[in-house]
């Protein structure tokens, strides 16, 4: 009789990254045009290679939604990231669906360093 194997996938484990404190960053959320916000991330440290960010809120119409923002490379020395096309919502094909009563908004930074270390970043912001 032949045995078969089959592969079980373990899952990918939570990797945890130490926290920077509250103030090692500057983070701050304001409403540019229309719908859109203006997201800054200030005094990056200098040996950051790479900035990502995963934001979670509560919504009124949707419950919890969440906008993940892939990694950016950083030039050499860059102390301020800007992201000024940041909506709560969706849009497809031209047509957006903003979501209402958006409160309670987290956010994680994921810095990555030169030496391809990560720390992390935790805090709330106000719109």
């Amino acid at each position: 009789t032949s045995e078969e194997k089959v592969a079980i996938p373990s899952p990918t484990p939570k990797v945890e990254i130490e926290l920077l404190p509250a103030d090692a960053l500057s983070v701050a959320l304001k409403r540019g045009t229309a719908q859109q916000y203006i997201l800054t991330i200030d005094e990056i440290p200098k040996d950051v290679s790479a900035i990502s960010y995963e934001i979670t809120y509560d919504t009124t119409n949707k419950g919890i939604q969440g906008i993940v923002g892939s990694p950016i490379q950083l030039r050499e020395a860059q102390k301020k990231y800007l992201n000024d096309q940041l909506i709560f919502g969706t849009c497809s094909r031209g047509k957006c669906v903003f979501d209402e009563g958006v409160s309670n908004i987290q956010i994680l930074i994921r810095l990555t360093y030169s030496d391809g270390s990560e720390k992390g970043w935790k805090g709330s912001l106000e719109i």
